[in-house]
């Protein structure tokens, strides 16, 4: 990218914008919590021991993967810009600042395109945090994983670089954790609404999410593709809500936001190479399955992902639209949903009338099993393979006084992972069918 047009990006917030802004805007030191420091002392990234430059960190961190994203990634920086002159203009002296975190990678195997366009990403990076990310108005930390001895293992991937973003972030002492793609564009009020949560919102609930949108591709067909997939994602939702599954929400990674406790207590961000997202938004859920689906926290917000065609992960944005661009259909059968929907009703239903009754006994719920063996073979059959059946008889014995507990345990034990194997299982089933 030429100097030219790096000054027509326009980084700068004016000068007289920030003179109200004061240091109390970076994060003061408060006293670890339990689950942080077992996490800091067990879970942590091991290569971020000796990583990373001496930067503040503000109390919000984006945390951002990125890897061959020359020039793609200046425009997701002038979108995060735009959105912090909003958020000022909103917020004025009570402006929350921002920290950037993003973890420039590369497997040893990757072609040397990928390590030279990383190289000149990190070149263009290393100024712009000098010139013009060097304030309390917002900063940047690079965390090099594209140079010899840092680069990533060939199973290693998105998962692991944004583990490292994340991390770093938690390390420093960021308290609310956004994580980002490096191609993803946000709204003008997405900072605005993450300051929001962090000054009002933090203390009530854990966690968040925002709303979004897919980047319009130009090319019509490949539009036509990105409507199905965005289709397929919310009705699939929706269907999970009315079901009453605390699953519900889309998994996608630049949409979730987090407090740094709920982080730790999560477990942190797994090393997976693709779908790194849904494993971490489910341990986010987990943290609390007796809060009512009805309030979970959704920003005012939105982002806006690529819609770019990819191969990168094993499934994703990119690989789904090259499946419905290759004529395969997104999404499950009628019959599939149907059957999903008996099991989740029977079970909803049988709680309700259980204890509502006055005289109660754990062969009451054990009948269970036999109204789902009665409403689908195949259901029955899935639950048998996965042994649910075995756990259920323990559920019930331990947990069959308290009919929040009973859920719980039950949603534990029946998570979202659970729920996508139903569906394929169910898929594979009826596969020939009319």
């Amino acid at each position: 990218m030429e100097k030219k047009e790096l000054r027509e990006l326009g980084w700068r917030a004016e000068k007289h914008d920030l003179e109200n802004l004061s240091s109390k805007k970076i994060l003061s030191k408060k006293p670890l919590s339990k689950a942080m420091r077992k996490y800091l002392e067990k879970k942590l990234e091991s290569s971020l021991l000796n990583c990373g430059e001496k930067i503040p960190m503000h109390p919000i961190a984006l945390c951002i993967p990125v890897s061959y994203e020359y020039p793609h990634f200046f425009r997701t920086l002038r979108s995060l810009h735009l959105s912090a002159m909003k958020a000022l203009s909103y917020l004025g002296e009570n402006y929350q600042a921002f920290s950037i975190v993003c973890c420039i990678n590369a497997r040893e195997n990757d072609a040397l395109e990928v390590k030279e366009n990383n190289a000149k990403l990190l070149h263009e990076l290393r100024r712009l945090q000098k010139t013009e990310f060097d304030g309390s108005f917002m900063n940047l930390h690079i965390l090099d994983y594209s140079h010899e001895g840092a680069y990533f293992k060939k199973k290693d991937g998105v998962g692991l670089a944004r583990k490292i973003a994340l991390d770093w972030a938690l390390k420093s002492g960021a308290e609310v954790l956004a994580s980002l793609d490096a191609d993803c564009l946000v709204s003008e009020n997405y900072l605005y609404t993450l300051a929001l949560f962090y000054q009002k919102y933090k203390n009530k609930s854990e966690w968040a999410l925002c709303g979004f949108s897919h980047q319009e591709p130009a090319e019509k067909a490949h539009k036509k593709a990105m409507d199905a997939y965005e289709t397929y994602l919310h009705e699939h939702s929706r269907f999970l809500f009315d079901i009453e599954s605390p699953y519900y929400p889309v998994a996608l990674g630049p949409t979730i936001i987090c407090t740094s406790e709920a982080y730790v207590r999560s477990g942190g961000m797994n090393k997976k190479i693709a779908g790194e997202d849904f494993y971490f938004l489910q341990s986010l859920i987990k943290l609390n399955l007796k809060k009512r689906i009805e309030d979970y926290l959704f920003l005012a917000s939105k982002v806006y992902p690529s819609a770019r065609l990819s191969k990168r992960v094993l499934f994703g944005t990119g690989t789904a639209l090259e499946e419905i661009l290759g004529g395969k259909k997104k999404g499950f059968e009628k019959k599939q949903y149907i059957a999903a929907k008996d099991f989740f009703s029977l079970f909803n239903t049988m709680l309700l009338s259980f204890y509502e009754r006055e005289e109660k006994s754990i062969e009451m719920l054990l009948e269970f099993e036999k109204k789902v063996k009665n409403s689908s073979s195949q259901v029955y059959a899935f639950l048998a393979e996965d042994r649910f059946w075995i756990d259920w008889e323990k559920i019930v014995k331990t947990h069959f006084s308290s009919k929040e507990n009973l859920r719980k345990a039950f949603f534990e034990r029946f998570d979202g992972l659970k729920t996508i194997r139903l569906f394929n299982y169910l898929a594979e089933v009826h596969k020939g069918d009319s």
